[in-house]
């Protein structure tokens, strides 16, 4: 269940940052340009950072957390099924077994 919120969790934070990111004003304007936000700002300014490039450190920051934690959790997951025989053979090998079983019919006389 933890796995399953934490997947709607990454999911979530990688669309926020598409957003986000394409909101932000660059030094030609960016996208932001066309809603209003015209003010130029560049990386390397005196002002620390606006609300937007805070945000955006922030889901930058939970969207590694969750990356690193996802890569944690599932290898565990998938021994776990492998090791209870869930996977103990793929679905080619399963299904190829009953063609090998078939009999040959009878000769007609």
């Amino acid at each position: 269940m933890a796995t399953i919120l934490l997947i709607i969790l990454h999911y979530t934070l990688c669309a926020m940052l598409i957003l986000i990111i394409l909101l932000q004003a660059g030094k030609g304007g960016g996208l932001a340009s066309a809603f209003g936000g015209g003010a130029s700002e560049t990386i390397w300014g005196t002002r620390r950072g606006n609300i937007m490039t805070r945000i955006t450190a922030g889901g930058v920051t939970l969207f590694m957390i969750a990356s690193l934690l996802l890569a944690i959790i599932l290898p565990k997951q998938v021994s776990v099924a492998q090791r209870k025989g869930m996977l103990s053979a793929p679905p080619a090998q399963q299904q190829a077994a009953p063609a090998q079983q078939q009999t040959q019919p009878a000769p007609v006389k």
